[in-house]
């Protein structure tokens, strides 16, 4: 009677964890499908992966080939989204239902591959975990190469995590790591290293399986592609060494780094507020801001995993299932970290100036949340004290930090602040009764004590130097008083370790993960919605460009993003524009066959293709004096006008038609 009673709690227990983590997906889905209406599309990506997906989808042109659109990412972030429009039909609507799948299926493989070397109600904490992020769902609401690439990702942990995996399975996530590659090539680089874990956490023949599985779409694509896919590789490759490359060389404006710019000596930036270094470094703060609980999860499995296993008496015994669950944790771990570096790399002055950094977090932070499940079993809750300091040291630097580098003035609060204190109206006692008071605070200091409260007010809400205060203020009364007081707390009802440094990482983990859709965590990259729908503004602005624009015309087109152009499938645009700036070489000496062999252009090309274009588009903020000079002159009529496409960005999403006069 008492295993049928336990057996019936254990389902309920379990039913209720799917539940929970049912919930957190479709309150995903809620969230995404209110952003993927009101969010305005991502220039030029986002237009750039659908349209152009499109055109390599129809055939029109192929990924790298000649006189093309340029073809700067591996061909699976242009053909999958592309294919779904070409099969469901052109649109935004359709694309961002298609990236909404993506994240949705996203959700599905990361709550598996913690159900499956976990548990239920880590799975469900690994669901609310993205779903709780204003910038997860954000990304998961728009066509972005970052969410095809942590599907994949998360998929290959679903199939290839764990001890008692099939070498089928084993096999499909291989397949799936090499999908990422050959949709980012930065993210390549995880599939060596999980075939690595594969030969050290299974048979050599397993590890063959894998090998081969991965090797599969790469093959595959360089095979379809090839020579012109080297177009990808040959800038990693120094010239000097690989002399044969030269030819796929593409073309590139100067680094983006000053040429004088260096990391070293740090007294240099140390001493130089307005030092270059600054920037990288508030980068750095921001993508830990943004990914506290994949960031902070993998500091704390590096403080807290017991790295050298204890064999003496009284210390934890070497079983098979701890070196299993070891070596995962340790494929997690350095994937993770290889990853951060790589992505540190490309924003160090390679694809950014620093900047991108926490977008490109994005791509692999799925590691990070399958680690703290799969860790946290194993974290030690006695650590000696010279960690204990170590820990507490760190967690007041990364508060430090990360508060320091957050943009904002406080205003609101400093607002509340003076709301609740100088301007709140106390009760008073009379007759023994607490009656409602009629005299506010600055009044009762003024009355009875002769305090004049007006500096005080004035040094909170206009002085810098309050910000400040209050960001100490912030970061003390976390370290000093909320924490003690929950150590405390959880202490009395025996709710978590008994060792103070460890309870310290665990509770900052949890505040940080019940925090993250605050504006200070996950939300702090999150972008500003529309208020009005934006899927039908494009619609109707880019069924009216349709009918304005004669079917086969070329079009010149000035504008950032291309999403307009998915209701104009009949029209011509001269490819090199689809990158927009990114692919504009401000140098007219640069020879024009050479910039179009790559899907670039330059002012020569811009006259030349004005010339030639039967109408012209420009975004309203594009328009200058040159180009009224050209309407005075009699060369080109306005015929049309738009609304903006996104209220919300108006000067991007006016548009202008020109046509040109004979």
């Amino acid at each position: 009677m008492w295993r049928k009673i336990k057996q019936g709690l254990f389902r309920a227990h379990a039913a209720i964890a799917v539940i929970v983590g049912l919930l957190g997906l479709s309150y995903f889905i809620y969230q995404a499908l209110a952003y993927a209406d009101a969010l305005p599309p991502v220039a030029p990506d986002e237009g750039m992966n659908l349209y152009q997906g499109y055109l390599f989808a129809a055939g029109r042109y192929q990924p790298f080939q000649d006189n093309g659109p340029w073809t700067f990412q591996m061909p699976l972030s242009y053909l999958l989204p592309g294919f779904v429009q070409n099969q469901y039909g052109l649109g935004m609507y359709i694309g961002r239902m298609f990236a909404i799948a993506v994240g949705g299926l996203t959700i599905l493989g990361l709550w598996l591959a913690v159900r499956r070397n976990s548990n239920l109600w880590w799975a469900a904490a690994a669901v609310w975990a993205v779903t709780l992020n204003p910038t997860y769902v954000q990304y998961f609401s728009q066509v972005k190469t970052e969410a095809l690439v942590s599907l994949f990702f998360a998929w290959m942990l679903a199939f290839g995590l764990g001890a008692d995996r099939q070498d089928w399975e084993l096999a499909l996530a291989g397949l799936f790591a090499g999908l990422a590659g050959m949709t980012h090539l930065n993210a390549l680089i995880v599939l060596p290293l999980f075939v690595l874990y594969a030969f050290w956490q299974f048979e050599r023949r397993v590890g063959l399986y894998v090998l081969l599985a991965g090797l599969l779409p790469v093959a595959v694509i360089h095979i379809l592609y090839w020579p012109d896919v080297l177009r990808v590789w040959a800038n990693f490759f120094p010239q000097d060494l690989w002399s044969w490359t030269e030819t796929y060389h593409t073309p590139s404006r100067e680094d983006l780094l000053p040429a004088n710019f260096s990391w070293w000596p740090i007294s240099d930036w140390l001493s130089n507020p307005g030092h270059l270094a600054w920037i990288g470094l508030r980068a750095l703060g921001q993508a830990v801001r943004v990914h506290f609980v994949v960031f902070f999860s993998s500091l704390a499995t590096l403080l807290l995993w017991p790295w050298l296993r204890s064999t003496r008496p009284g210390g934890r015994s070497i079983t098979r299932a701890f070196f299993s669950q070891h070596k995962q944790i340790v494929f997690l771990l350095v994937t993770f970290l290889v990853m951060v570096g790589v992505s540190m790399w490309g924003a160090n002055g390679r694809v950014c100036q620093f900047t991108c950094l926490p977008d490109s977090i994005m791509y692999f932070f799925v590691f990070g949340l399958v680690m703290v499940p799969l860790a946290a079993s194993g974290w030690r809750e006695e650590i000696p004290f010279w960690k204990e300091v170590l820990v507490i040291a760190v967690v007041l630097l990364l508060l430090i930090s990360i508060e320091f580098n957050f943009n904002s003035d406080y205003l609101d609060f400093r607002f509340d602040l003076i709301k609740n204190t100088f301007d709140l109206t106390p009760p008073t006692l009379e007759f023994g009764m607490i009656v409602e008071g009629e005299a506010k605070i600055w009044e009762i200091l003024e009355n009875r004590f002769g305090i004049d409260h007006f500096p005080l007010r004035q040094f909170i809400l206009t002085n810098d130097n309050a910000v400040i205060w209050l960001r100490w203020i912030k970061i003390l009364g976390f370290m000093l008083v909320i924490t003690p007081l929950a150590y405390r707390i959880s202490e009395k009802y025996t709710l978590g370790p008994e060792n103070y440094g460890t309870f310290v990482l665990m509770f900052t983990l949890l505040v940080g993960f019940v925090f993250s859709g605050t504006r200070f965590f996950g939300g702090s990259l999150a972008m500003d919605t529309c208020e009005d729908s934006v899927i039908s503004s494009y619609e109707k602005i880019g069924e009216r460009l349709d009918n304005v624009i004669p079917d086969g015309s070329q079009v010149y087109w000035g504008v950032k993003e291309n999403m307009l152009l998915l209701y104009m499938p009949e029209k011509e645009v001269f490819p090199a524009q689809l990158n927009a700036d990114f692919t504009y070489l401000d140098d007219p000496n640069a020879d024009p066959e050479w910039l179009t062999r790559f899907g670039w252009w330059n002012p020569v090309l811009k006259e030349q293709w004005i010339a030639e274009a039967d109408y012209i588009v420009l975004e309203t903020r594009r328009f200058n004096s040159q180009w009224q000079e050209r309407i005075d002159a009699g060369q080109l009529e306005q015929v049309y006008r738009s609304q903006p496409a996104a209220s919300c960005r108006a000067a991007e999403t006016s548009l202008l038609v020109f046509k040109p006069v004979p």
